[in-house]
Protein backbone atom coordinates (compact mmCIF):
# COMPACT_ATOMS: atom_id res chain seq x y z
CA UNK A 1 0.00 0.00 0.00
CA UNK A 2 1.41 3.35 -1.02
CA UNK A 3 2.25 5.87 1.64
CA UNK A 4 0.15 9.06 1.38
CA UNK A 5 3.03 11.19 2.62
CA UNK A 6 5.55 13.20 0.73
CA UNK A 7 8.32 15.41 2.01
CA UNK A 8 11.74 15.08 3.54
CA UNK A 9 12.69 11.89 5.40
CA UNK A 10 14.47 11.85 8.73
CA UNK A 11 18.20 12.09 8.23
CA UNK A 12 19.56 8.96 9.88
CA UNK A 13 23.06 8.90 11.33
CA UNK A 14 23.43 5.71 9.30
CA UNK A 15 21.39 5.71 6.11
CA UNK A 16 18.67 3.09 6.00
CA UNK A 17 17.75 0.68 3.26
CA UNK A 18 14.37 0.33 1.62
CA UNK A 19 12.86 0.13 -1.82
CA UNK A 20 9.16 0.00 -1.00
CA UNK A 21 7.00 2.95 0.03
CA UNK A 22 6.01 2.92 3.70
CA UNK A 23 2.49 2.97 5.07
CA UNK A 24 3.66 5.56 7.59
CA UNK A 25 6.46 8.05 7.07
CA UNK A 26 8.40 8.89 3.95
CA UNK A 27 8.86 7.74 0.37
CA UNK A 28 11.91 5.53 -0.30
CA UNK A 29 15.26 7.09 -1.09
CA UNK A 30 17.26 5.78 -4.03
CA UNK A 31 20.64 6.32 -2.34
CA UNK A 32 19.96 4.37 0.85
CA UNK A 33 22.46 1.52 0.78
CA UNK A 34 23.88 0.86 4.24
CA UNK A 35 21.41 -1.14 6.32
CA UNK A 36 21.87 -1.10 10.12
CA UNK A 37 19.33 -3.90 10.35
CA UNK A 38 21.63 -6.12 8.29
CA UNK A 39 24.25 -5.87 11.04
CA UNK A 40 21.73 -7.18 13.52
CA UNK A 41 20.69 -10.02 11.22
CA UNK A 42 24.30 -10.96 10.46
CA UNK A 43 25.01 -11.21 14.17
CA UNK A 44 22.05 -13.54 14.61
CA UNK A 45 23.51 -15.99 12.06
CA UNK A 46 19.95 -17.24 11.55
CA UNK A 47 17.31 -14.89 10.16
CA UNK A 48 14.80 -13.81 12.77
CA UNK A 49 11.43 -15.46 12.40
CA UNK A 50 8.34 -13.24 12.53
CA UNK A 51 7.06 -12.88 16.05
CA UNK A 52 5.62 -14.44 18.20
CA UNK A 53 8.67 -16.71 17.83
CA UNK A 54 12.04 -15.00 18.08
CA UNK A 55 14.60 -17.21 16.38
CA UNK A 56 15.53 -19.80 19.04
CA UNK A 57 19.21 -19.87 18.05
CA UNK A 58 19.48 -16.10 18.40
CA UNK A 59 17.64 -16.01 21.71
CA UNK A 60 19.84 -18.82 23.10
CA UNK A 61 23.03 -17.09 21.95
CA UNK A 62 22.01 -13.81 23.59
CA UNK A 63 21.12 -15.48 26.87
CA UNK A 64 24.39 -17.43 26.97
CA UNK A 65 26.43 -14.29 26.29
CA UNK A 66 24.52 -12.36 28.97
CA UNK A 67 24.84 -15.14 31.54
CA UNK A 68 28.56 -15.57 30.89
CA UNK A 69 29.19 -11.85 31.30
CA UNK A 70 27.38 -11.50 34.62
CA UNK A 71 28.74 -14.81 35.92
CA UNK A 72 32.33 -13.76 35.24
CA UNK A 73 31.92 -10.33 36.79
CA UNK A 74 29.95 -11.35 39.90
CA UNK A 75 31.92 -14.50 40.74
CA UNK A 76 35.33 -13.03 39.89
CA UNK A 77 37.67 -11.11 42.16
CA UNK A 78 35.70 -7.90 41.67
CA UNK A 79 38.34 -5.79 39.97
CA UNK A 80 36.85 -6.00 36.48
CA UNK A 81 33.35 -5.41 37.85
CA UNK A 82 34.43 -2.23 39.69
CA UNK A 83 36.14 -0.98 36.54
CA UNK A 84 33.11 -1.62 34.35
CA UNK A 85 30.33 -0.26 36.55
CA UNK A 86 28.70 3.06 35.66
CA UNK A 87 26.24 5.38 37.37
CA UNK A 88 22.66 6.11 36.39
CA UNK A 89 21.72 9.36 38.06
CA UNK A 90 18.25 10.06 36.69
CA UNK A 91 15.10 9.67 38.73
CA UNK A 92 13.62 7.95 35.71
CA UNK A 93 11.20 8.40 32.86
CA UNK A 94 8.37 10.82 33.49
CA UNK A 95 10.21 12.51 36.39
CA UNK A 96 12.09 15.23 34.53
CA UNK A 97 13.81 17.71 36.79
CA UNK A 98 14.07 15.35 39.78
CA UNK A 99 17.08 13.33 40.82
CA UNK A 100 17.15 10.10 42.77
CA UNK A 101 19.95 8.62 44.84
CA UNK A 102 21.08 6.94 41.64
CA UNK A 103 22.31 3.41 41.11
CA UNK A 104 25.39 1.57 39.94
CA UNK A 105 24.89 -0.56 36.85
CA UNK A 106 26.92 -2.56 34.38
CA UNK A 107 24.94 -1.03 31.53
CA UNK A 108 21.62 -0.64 29.75
CA UNK A 109 20.82 -3.02 26.90
CA UNK A 110 18.28 -1.74 24.39
CA UNK A 111 15.86 -3.17 21.85
CA UNK A 112 13.18 -1.82 19.54
CA UNK A 113 9.79 -3.51 19.35
CA UNK A 114 6.95 -2.81 16.92
CA UNK A 115 3.26 -3.51 17.43
CA UNK A 116 0.97 -3.11 14.41
CA UNK A 117 -2.80 -2.93 15.01
CA UNK A 118 -5.53 -2.90 12.37
CA UNK A 119 -4.33 -3.66 8.85
CA UNK A 120 -1.27 -5.87 9.12
CA UNK A 121 -1.89 -6.69 12.78
CA UNK A 122 0.60 -9.20 14.11
CA UNK A 123 2.95 -8.68 11.18
CA UNK A 124 6.49 -9.74 11.99
CA UNK A 125 9.32 -7.22 11.59
CA UNK A 126 12.28 -9.28 10.46
CA UNK A 127 13.92 -6.92 7.98
CA UNK A 128 14.86 -3.27 7.83
CA UNK A 129 12.61 -2.86 4.81
CA UNK A 130 9.59 -4.10 6.79
CA UNK A 131 10.48 -1.75 9.65
CA UNK A 132 10.49 1.17 7.22
CA UNK A 133 7.24 0.09 5.59
CA UNK A 134 5.47 0.09 8.97
CA UNK A 135 7.08 3.12 10.63
CA UNK A 136 8.48 5.21 7.77
CA UNK A 137 11.89 6.73 8.39
CA UNK A 138 11.17 7.07 12.12
CA UNK A 139 11.87 3.43 13.03
CA UNK A 140 15.19 3.09 11.15
CA UNK A 141 16.33 6.50 12.43
CA UNK A 142 15.67 5.49 16.04
CA UNK A 143 17.59 2.22 15.56
CA UNK A 144 20.50 4.02 13.91
CA UNK A 145 20.82 6.81 16.47
CA UNK A 146 20.36 4.46 19.39
CA UNK A 147 23.12 2.22 18.00
CA UNK A 148 25.40 5.27 17.70
CA UNK A 149 24.91 5.98 21.40
CA UNK A 150 25.63 2.36 22.30
CA UNK A 151 28.81 2.33 20.20
CA UNK A 152 30.19 5.43 21.93
CA UNK A 153 29.52 3.95 25.38
CA UNK A 154 26.53 6.01 26.55
CA UNK A 155 24.91 2.89 28.05
CA UNK A 156 27.95 1.04 29.31
CA UNK A 157 31.02 -0.62 27.86
CA UNK A 158 30.08 -3.82 26.06
CA UNK A 159 33.09 -3.77 23.74
CA UNK A 160 34.81 -6.72 25.41
CA UNK A 161 31.70 -8.92 25.28
CA UNK A 162 29.93 -10.89 22.58
CA UNK A 163 28.85 -8.49 19.83
CA UNK A 164 25.28 -9.70 20.33
CA UNK A 165 25.08 -7.72 23.57
CA UNK A 166 25.90 -4.39 21.91
CA UNK A 167 23.53 -4.53 18.93
CA UNK A 168 19.95 -3.26 19.02
CA UNK A 169 17.60 -6.19 18.28
CA UNK A 170 14.47 -5.24 16.33
CA UNK A 171 11.35 -7.38 16.58
CA UNK A 172 7.63 -7.06 15.99
CA UNK A 173 4.28 -8.77 15.80
CA UNK A 174 1.77 -9.97 18.35
CA UNK A 175 0.07 -7.77 20.91
CA UNK A 176 1.76 -5.33 23.28
CA UNK A 177 2.26 -7.88 26.06
CA UNK A 178 3.86 -10.30 23.59
CA UNK A 179 6.26 -7.63 22.36
CA UNK A 180 7.16 -6.93 25.99
CA UNK A 181 7.70 -10.65 26.56
CA UNK A 182 10.24 -10.80 23.72
CA UNK A 183 12.17 -7.99 25.40
CA UNK A 184 12.16 -9.93 28.67
CA UNK A 185 13.33 -13.15 27.00
CA UNK A 186 16.22 -11.29 25.40
CA UNK A 187 17.27 -9.89 28.79
CA UNK A 188 16.83 -6.26 27.71
CA UNK A 189 16.89 -3.41 30.23
CA UNK A 190 15.03 -0.84 28.14
CA UNK A 191 12.96 -0.74 24.98
CA UNK A 192 11.64 1.69 22.41
CA UNK A 193 8.19 0.38 21.52
CA UNK A 194 6.42 1.67 18.41
CA UNK A 195 2.66 1.15 18.20
CA UNK A 196 1.23 1.62 14.69
CA UNK A 197 -2.54 1.71 14.14
CA UNK A 198 -4.88 2.47 11.28
CA UNK A 199 -8.00 4.50 11.99
CA UNK A 200 -10.70 5.97 9.76
CA UNK A 201 -9.63 9.33 8.33
CA UNK A 202 -11.66 12.43 9.21
CA UNK A 203 -10.72 14.00 5.87
CA UNK A 204 -10.99 11.27 3.27
CA UNK A 205 -11.83 7.61 2.69
CA UNK A 206 -8.18 6.70 3.12
CA UNK A 207 -7.20 5.29 6.52
CA UNK A 208 -5.32 7.60 8.87
CA UNK A 209 -2.27 5.77 10.26
CA UNK A 210 -1.08 6.79 13.71
CA UNK A 211 2.16 6.13 15.56
CA UNK A 212 2.83 6.27 19.28
CA UNK A 213 6.29 5.64 20.76
CA UNK A 214 6.84 4.45 24.31
CA UNK A 215 10.21 4.34 26.05
CA UNK A 216 10.16 1.69 28.76
CA UNK A 217 12.46 1.00 31.68
CA UNK A 218 12.01 -2.76 31.79
CA UNK A 219 13.58 -3.05 35.24
CA UNK A 220 11.01 -0.64 36.68
CA UNK A 221 7.65 -1.11 34.92
CA UNK A 222 6.18 1.99 36.57
CA UNK A 223 8.61 4.20 34.69
CA UNK A 224 7.52 4.82 31.14
CA UNK A 225 7.38 7.77 28.75
CA UNK A 226 4.83 7.90 25.95
CA UNK A 227 4.90 10.28 23.01
CA UNK A 228 2.01 12.23 21.62
CA UNK A 229 0.14 10.60 18.74
CA UNK A 230 1.65 11.30 15.34
CA UNK A 231 -0.73 10.76 12.41
CA UNK A 232 -0.48 10.84 8.64
CA UNK A 233 -2.92 13.73 8.58
CA UNK A 234 -0.74 15.77 10.96
CA UNK A 235 2.34 14.99 8.90
CA UNK A 236 0.66 16.00 5.65
CA UNK A 237 -0.33 19.34 7.15
CA UNK A 238 3.15 19.96 8.58
CA UNK A 239 4.92 19.06 5.34
CA UNK A 240 2.65 21.41 3.42
CA UNK A 241 4.20 24.14 5.59
CA UNK A 242 7.70 22.93 4.74
CA UNK A 243 8.29 21.30 8.13
CA UNK A 244 9.84 17.91 8.93
CA UNK A 245 7.68 16.38 11.70
CA UNK A 246 9.45 13.01 11.56
CA UNK A 247 12.77 14.56 12.55
CA UNK A 248 11.20 16.52 15.43
CA UNK A 249 9.51 13.34 16.61
CA UNK A 250 12.75 11.32 16.61
CA UNK A 251 14.62 14.08 18.43
CA UNK A 252 11.95 14.21 21.15
CA UNK A 253 12.17 10.47 21.76
CA UNK A 254 15.97 10.58 21.95
CA UNK A 255 15.86 13.51 24.37
CA UNK A 256 13.94 11.31 26.81
CA UNK A 257 16.44 8.49 26.38
CA UNK A 258 19.46 10.75 26.82
CA UNK A 259 18.02 12.38 29.94
CA UNK A 260 16.92 9.19 31.64
CA UNK A 261 19.42 6.52 30.57
CA UNK A 262 22.81 8.03 29.69
CA UNK A 263 25.35 6.67 32.17
CA UNK A 264 28.10 8.58 33.97
CA UNK A 265 31.29 7.77 35.81
CA UNK A 266 30.75 6.51 39.35
CA UNK A 267 30.66 9.56 41.68
CA UNK A 268 32.12 9.66 45.17
CA UNK A 269 29.75 7.59 47.26
CA UNK A 270 29.33 7.33 51.02
CA UNK A 271 27.95 4.61 53.21
CA UNK A 272 24.69 6.47 53.85
CA UNK A 273 23.90 6.57 50.13
CA UNK A 274 24.89 2.93 49.78
CA UNK A 275 22.70 1.80 52.66
CA UNK A 276 19.72 3.64 51.16
CA UNK A 277 20.26 1.93 47.83
CA UNK A 278 20.70 -1.49 49.45
CA UNK A 279 17.34 -0.99 51.17
CA UNK A 280 15.79 -0.28 47.76
CA UNK A 281 17.38 -3.39 46.30
CA UNK A 282 15.79 -5.59 48.95
CA UNK A 283 12.40 -4.70 47.40
CA UNK A 284 13.51 -4.49 43.79
CA UNK A 285 11.86 -6.51 41.02
CA UNK A 286 14.81 -6.16 38.63
CA UNK A 287 16.58 -9.32 37.42
CA UNK A 288 18.67 -11.05 40.09
CA UNK A 289 21.86 -10.73 38.02
CA UNK A 290 21.63 -6.93 38.17
CA UNK A 291 21.01 -6.91 41.92
CA UNK A 292 23.95 -9.21 42.66
CA UNK A 293 26.28 -7.23 40.40
CA UNK A 294 25.35 -3.97 42.10
CA UNK A 295 25.77 -5.38 45.61
CA UNK A 296 29.10 -6.94 44.68
CA UNK A 297 30.27 -3.56 43.39
CA UNK A 298 29.43 -1.88 46.70
CA UNK A 299 31.24 -4.61 48.63
CA UNK A 300 34.36 -4.48 46.46
CA UNK A 301 34.36 -0.67 46.70
CA UNK A 302 34.44 -0.95 50.53
CA UNK A 303 31.02 0.67 50.81
CA UNK A 304 29.67 -2.48 52.46
CA UNK A 305 31.51 -4.60 55.01
CA UNK A 306 31.63 -8.34 54.36
CA UNK A 307 28.99 -8.85 57.05
CA UNK A 308 26.72 -6.21 55.53
CA UNK A 309 27.23 -7.67 52.06
CA UNK A 310 26.39 -11.17 53.32
CA UNK A 311 23.13 -9.87 54.79
CA UNK A 312 22.27 -8.00 51.59
CA UNK A 313 23.03 -11.02 49.39
CA UNK A 314 21.02 -13.20 51.73
CA UNK A 315 17.91 -11.10 51.17
CA UNK A 316 18.02 -12.03 47.49
CA UNK A 317 19.45 -15.57 47.90
CA UNK A 318 19.45 -17.26 51.29
CA UNK A 319 21.58 -16.75 54.40
CA UNK A 320 24.11 -19.50 53.69
CA UNK A 321 24.64 -18.60 50.04
CA UNK A 322 24.79 -14.91 50.94
CA UNK A 323 27.67 -15.65 53.28
CA UNK A 324 29.45 -17.76 50.64
CA UNK A 325 29.16 -15.01 48.04
CA UNK A 326 30.46 -12.41 50.48
CA UNK A 327 33.39 -14.28 51.99
CA UNK A 328 33.79 -17.58 50.15
CA UNK A 329 36.50 -18.79 47.81
CA UNK A 330 36.31 -18.25 44.07
CA UNK A 331 34.97 -21.78 43.61
CA UNK A 332 32.30 -21.18 46.25
CA UNK A 333 31.24 -17.90 44.66
CA UNK A 334 31.06 -19.55 41.25
CA UNK A 335 28.89 -22.36 42.57
CA UNK A 336 26.45 -19.92 44.20
CA UNK A 337 26.19 -17.62 41.21
CA UNK A 338 25.87 -20.46 38.73
CA UNK A 339 23.08 -22.07 40.74
CA UNK A 340 21.04 -18.93 41.42
CA UNK A 341 21.37 -17.53 37.91
CA UNK A 342 20.61 -21.01 36.51
CA UNK A 343 23.77 -21.10 34.41
CA UNK A 344 24.68 -24.50 33.04
CA UNK A 345 28.31 -25.64 32.93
Amino acid sequence: MDNPFGGSPVVAERPATGSAPSRFGDPPSANQTDNPFATTRAARTVSAAPYPMVDPAYEHSVRVALDETYFRLIAGDGRELVKRMRWRNSAGLGTSGRKSNGLATLGVRWGLGVHVAGYGEGLGIDSEQELKQQTGSIGPALVSRLQTRIDRGDFGDWSSEDKLLSIVPVFGGGNLSEVNEVARRLGLDAMIRLSVRQRPSTRSRQANTTLVVSVLDLNNPRRKWTSRILSTEQMQTARARGENPSERFVVKVLEQIDESFTLEAIPTLDRRQTQARVAELSKSTQPLRRTLAELRFYQESDLLTDAEAATAYGQSLDRSDGQSLATGTTAEREEVVRRWLKIQQ
